[in-house]
Formats: C-alpha cells, structure tokens, sequence
C-alpha cells in the first residue's frame, strides 16, 4: 500500500496539491480541533496537567511524542527583559498535526491562566505550528498538542530567542572543574537523597559539542563526563575533524533537584548513564557495553552500589510520577498471598517470610504503591510486616518478564541496599 494511503489528511493534502494549488489549503477538511480551550483544564493528562519537560532549551530542538498518556507538552522559560522569540515545531511523523499555546505567567496569582498566542499551521504549505513574537520580561509556558486527540507520533520543539532578556551561558573543556563529590560523602546517602522522590520532569535533546552550553548544568556535566570518558580511549572526535558529532541527551529531573541522564552518539554500545545529584555532581555512571563498567565519586562501602547494572536498572525504575501510582493493602497468610497481592507486593511477601523464616499461618501486613515501567512489567515500594517483627521495605524492579530483581531498604531511615535475583 503507498505510504500516503495510510494518513487519509496526507491524501487529501497531496491531491490538493498536485491537482488545485491554487484553490486548495490545508485546513479545508480539517474539522474543528479537540479540546481546544482557553483555560487549563482539571484532568489528569491536559492543559492543566500536561507532560513537563522543564526548561526550554534556545538553539537546541527538543523531543517529545503525542501517546496515549502524553497528548499535551510544556515547556518553560524565562525572559529577563523583552526579547524575540520563535518557536516552531519540526514534525518527524508524518501527518503529525500539531497546535501551539503560548502562556505568560500571572505574577499576582503565580498562574499561567488563558494563552496569550496560539498557532495551528505555520501556513498553508505545513500542518506544523510556529510562533514568532515580541515578548516583555517574565516567565512563559509553550504547550504543544495534536489538532486531533487521536494523533499520535514524534515531533521536536525549536526554539531561538534574540535580545536583552535572552539567558545565555558560557563554557569550555578547559573550564569544566570535573564531577567529583566532595571526599568523604556516603555513596548510600547520596543515592538515598537522590532518589528518595519523585519524577517531576522528562526531557532531551540532540546536539553538537559547542552546544552543550545550551543545556541545563546537571546535563552539562553529564555531556562533559561522556566526553572525558571516550577520550581516555581515543573514542571521541578521533574521527573526520570536519565532520560534527551529534550527541544524543535525554534526562529525568526529580523533584528534589537530582537528576538521571544518558548520553550516547548513536554509535554501538556507546551509551553511558549519569546519575547527577541536586549540586549537578556525578554521583556515579554507568557504560552499557558487553562488558560493562561503572565508576562511584562518592565513598561507597555499599555492595549494591558497586554492581553497576544492579545500580542503574535501580535508577530506570525508581523514582517515577506520582500520578502513575496505584496503591492498596492487604493482610495475607500463605494461603491466600497469591491472589490478594500484585507481583511485586507478592514477590516482596515471600522475601519477608523467607528471610524472617515465617511459618505458612503468620499474619502478615503489606501496604503496596506499584507503577508500570513499559513491556508489561511494573515496580514499586512495599512495606512488609508481621506483629512483633521488624518492619521491611522492599523496593522492587523488573529486569526481565520471567525475573524480578529487587533491593531492600531495612527499616524507614537508614540507606542500606542490596540486590538478588527472585
């Protein structure tokens, strides 16, 4: 079947323009747009409560994809003076319709409130939206959705800004200080603190090397230390000097400040993952090779922490959006903990009873929060405990469909891990 066969609005729009140029524009047909309002709206995924992607980066263009949770888009940013601003989507999937808002924050009610500009079409040549604008000194908000709610596919913001009130930033590999902790800091407190919360942002991006000043300081460090990492090995910008390498950033941000980024130039098992606490320091990274490595700045002393893959696929789980939580408790015996608990509660009730060496008639207690990490599988958090025991909390991940692996935090304070297989 002809790719356009499949994209009905890419048919029509191919007809018109090969057979009425002159006559034919791209919103005929089009209908009236979905959700299209004025103000944010209370519901889980929309104006009100779309996808962050946090700060908006200029001169760098921004992935994001319209699905099935994830049909509306923000980005912030800040003027410190007019300035000029475009923005622009450049769409990567075809037929891809999207809509533009832009918002100023109200500085007496600290609310966004209605759109001040809004683009559907850039113009009759294109379905993608674009903004260009005079803006005075404050904080603004863009949000990008699809015309219709039921598109779904791959775009990326781009977004420049000339003038007085446009941030900028400076920096260079001789200037970079490295990502050391300071001596003598936990490794388990580091990444208790780091983790211990929730996710508050996703987002990434794609650029060249003297584009990294363009990107927030935690990814900034991150790019700084995959850079350092492939030189040791002669791995990077050891090729065509004339030829500029593309790196590809992606980032969660987390709500106390911490943050989890990998890096990569498209190459094979050129991967490396950050984990970066609130001070944008490298607490440790991570390689995905066949034979992979890992390195701690901090003082380990923490087995779990020295098993880098254990680490990292830690980090991929753990934290998450809290919107993304379903949570229950149950008070089970051995004969009925299959079928009140979920997996990972399950899983967490028989490590309790195994390592407490419970007999099959003890009561015991499970408060259970559990998420959807993708393919089917799910992690969470479990507090497991029998009347006169100590109290546990399981936090649980999965690697593979038939395999769980899990860490376990003893008791409510301390930062103690360990990793297994179940």
């Amino acid at each position: 079947m002809p790719r356009f066969l499949r994209f009905p609005h890419l048919a029509t729009t191919l007809f018109c323009a090969a057979l009425l140029p002159s006559a034919c524009a791209l919103d005929e047909g089009k209908g009236e747009e979905d959700e299209s309002f004025d103000v944010y709206e209370d519901k889980a995924d929309s104006f009100r409560n779309p996808t962050e992607h946090g700060a908006l980066l200029f001169g760098t263009p921004q992935e994001a994809r319209l699905g099935d949770n994830s049909l509306y888009h923000s980005w912030d940013f800040e003027l410190t003076d007019d300035a000029e601003v475009s923005l622009e989507t450049l769409l990567d999937t075809a037929n891809l319709d999207t809509v533009m808002y832009l918002y100023k924050k109200n500085t007496e009610t600290g609310q966004f409130g209605s759109y001040k500009f809004k683009n559907d079409d850039a113009n009759k040549e294109t379905v993608a939206s674009k903004l260009e604008k005079k803006l005075e000194k404050g904080q603004y908000r863009v949000l990008i959705k699809g015309f219709k709610s039921s598109l779904r596919g791959s775009f990326r913001l781009s977004a420049s800004c000339e003038g007085a009130g446009c941030t900028s930033s400076t920096c260079d590999l001789e200037s970079f200080s490295g990502f050391l902790v300071e001596n003598g800091e936990s490794c388990g407190e580091l990444f208790s603190a780091a983790l211990n919360t929730d996710l508050a942002a996703r987002s990434g991006a794609v650029i060249t090397l003297d584009e990294r000043c363009s990107l927030p300081l935690f990814a900034q460090s991150a790019v700084e230390g995959y850079v350092e990492y492939f030189s040791d090995f002669g791995g990077f910008g050891s090729g065509d000097p004339d030829e500029l390498v593309e790196i590809n950033v992606n980032w969660d941000v987390y709500e106390n400040g911490a943050s989890y980024v990998s890096v990569d130039t498209f190459g094979d098992e050129d991967g490396l993952d950050f984990l970066v606490n609130p001070d944008n320091q490298v607490i440790a990274h991570y390689q995905h090779n066949q034979s992979p490595d890992h390195t701690l700045y901090c003082d380990s002393g923490v087995e779990f922490l020295e098993d880098g893959e254990c680490f990292f696929s830690y980090v991929e789980s753990f934290p998450h959006a809290a919107s993304d939580e379903r949570s229950f408790s149950a008070s089970v015996k051995a004969n009925n903990a299959e079928s009140e608990l979920e997996g990972p509660a399950f899983l967490a009730y028989q490590a309790y009873v195994a390592e407490l060496g419970l007999s099959t008639g003890t009561t015991v207690h499970v408060d259970a929060t559990i998420w959807d990490i993708g393919s089917g599988e799910s992690a969470g958090r479990i507090t497991v405990k029998a009347s006169n025991k100590r109290k546990y909390i399981y936090e649980l991940s999965a690697l593979r469909s038939t395999q769980w692996q899990y860490t376990v935090k003893r008791g409510a304070s301390d930062a103690q891990y360990d990793c297994r297989e179940l």
